[in-house]
């Protein structure tokens, strides 16, 4: 019997935690509504950003514990950072369950759940016609992608005159890590993955 079936649960953290990152895309969507940058655009750019970094809701939390730092244009715009703590412990409560630490699967999950609830009643509050908040998301979505395309091509450049040094993609990941572009081990590690199939394929 699982533990989930011994509390007489029946859904596990990955599952919970599942739902609330899909409410959350539909959040982002609602957000977004006039981009196109929506339910898919959340899942790859903002979720699997803060999954392939490693970044903790810990961390997201303590920023917005210290939001009112922010400049008065900037307070309104919260909400969007509590859905960047919620994403975070969502990714910690996953990766606590797929290593079997139930125990601190569901602390990950209920604090998952927790940020969940303000981001949802906040913006139950919220007018959908708030312009400045569709703005603020729009251009913050395109720049963090933007940002991620001009690091991956510098990066691809780099491999293009370094990578014969390296015996390994983790070595070389390692070298970017940090280095040659401010993003942890394992997005380097991906890129320099992306990198080699797109040679291997032929594309120059």
């Amino acid at each position: 019997m699982s533990e989930c079936e011994k509390l007489g649960i029946d859904a596990t953290p990955i599952q919970i935690c599942g739902a609330a990152i899909d409410r959350l895309s539909d959040f982002w969507d609602e957000v977004t509504t006039r981009t196109g940058h929506g339910h898919g655009a959340f899942i790859e750019e903002i979720f699997g950003g803060i999954w392939r970094d490693g970044d903790t809701g810990e961390k997201f939390e303590a920023e917005f514990e210290r939001w009112d730092e922010q400049p008065e244009d900037m307070q309104p715009f919260g909400i969007l950072q509590a859905a960047f703590v919620c994403s975070a412990y969502a990714c910690q409560a996953i990766r606590a369950q797929k290593d079997n630490d139930m125990t601190t699967a569901w602390n990950y999950t209920a604090r998952c759940k927790y940020w969940l609830g303000i981001v949802v009643g906040t913006w139950s509050i919220r007018s959908l016609q708030d312009e400045p908040m569709k703005e603020f998301a729009r251009n913050g979505a395109a720049a963090r992608h933007a940002e991620n395309r001009a690091m991956k091509q510098d990066v691809c450049a780099w491999l293009d005159a370094n990578m014969p040094d390296f015996k390994s993609m983790d070595s070389a990941a390692e070298a970017i890590a940090g280095k040659v572009a401010p993003v942890k081990f394992r997005t380097a590690r991906d890129w320099v993955g992306e990198w080699k199939k797109l040679r291997s394929a032929g594309t120059p």
